[in-house]
């Protein structure tokens, strides 16, 4: 189920494909229910899950305070409001328990509780499954959500707020940068910005605002002073006799 739940590729979690399992075994048991017309049950239907915040979120479902006041921008809200939808209508009381990942990396697999080898084995199936069908399916309006936004025709579930300024943003950056260094959409698509963005946010904010002005001939130097008229020379203010370009400040 993990492989295959429904997002964004460039942004879909793990909160949301353990959540989404989780969603999915519910709906199996409420289908079961239905058919043999199962409508109350003392039950408990106990889940493993190995990701804290979504065992969290299970277990808060019937906490009306809780989830009412949760934000409904929260990453993957929307399958958090499909499972107390869900729990809602399923019989039994449903709750979750952690058990901790990846086990088997320090002990024999044999060694290791029911719960710990079953999770060891469905992160197996899972990874198969992912590298069977490696693009996830299109998020979808979920029952139980109260808001979703779409941007280019896909639901946005997680990191709203930057795509949010990404679509704001990101046309004009981009038109400016091609026009700046004359770019066709060929070229500009040859740089990895995804690794260009991750070092830039790897930097401390003092010295990203350098790189940034360097990057994009932006440092204040005197030649660039010149052409604001701020300046009636751009030689170099230490006094070595040459113009202050951007490649002489460097």
């Amino acid at each position: 189920s993990a492989a295959q739940t429904d997002g964004h590729q460039d942004s879909i979690s793990s909160l949301r494909t353990e959540s989404a399992a989780v969603l999915a075994a519910l709906y199996l048991i409420r289908a079961i229910c239905t058919f043999y017309d199962i409508k109350k049950s003392p039950s408990y239907i106990q889940y493993h899950l190995d990701n804290k915040e979504a065992l969290r979120r299970l277990n808060n479902t019937d906490d009306a305070t809780f989830f009412d006041t949760a934000n409904p921008i929260t990453t993957d809200y929307d399958i958090w409001a499909a499972i107390r939808d869900a729990t809602s209508s399923t019989p039994g009381i449903h709750f979750g328990t952690h058990v901790k990942g990846h086990q088997d990396e320090h002990n024999p697999i044999e060694s290791l509780s029911p719960e710990a080898q079953m999770n060891i084995r469905m992160d197996k199936i899972a990874g198969d499954c992912r590298i069977a069908h490696p693009s996830p399916l299109p998020a979808k309006a979920h029952l139980g959500n109260q808001v979703s936004l779409t941007l280019n025709g896909h639901i946005v579930t997680t990191k709203i707020h930057l795509h949010l300024r990404t679509a704001l943003t990101a046309p004009s950056l981009q038109d400016y940068i091609k026009r700046k260094e004359n770019w066709d959409d060929h070229i500009f698509s040859m740089i990895d910005w995804q690794a260009h963005g991750s070092y830039l946010a790897s930097l401390p904010f003092p010295k990203r605002v350098n790189v940034i002005k360097m990057i994009h001939n932006w440092q204040y130097t005197k030649s660039r002073a010149m052409l604001f008229e701020e300046t009636e020379n751009s030689s170099c203010p230490m006094g070595c006799g040459m113009d202050e370009t951007a490649l002489h400040h460097l």
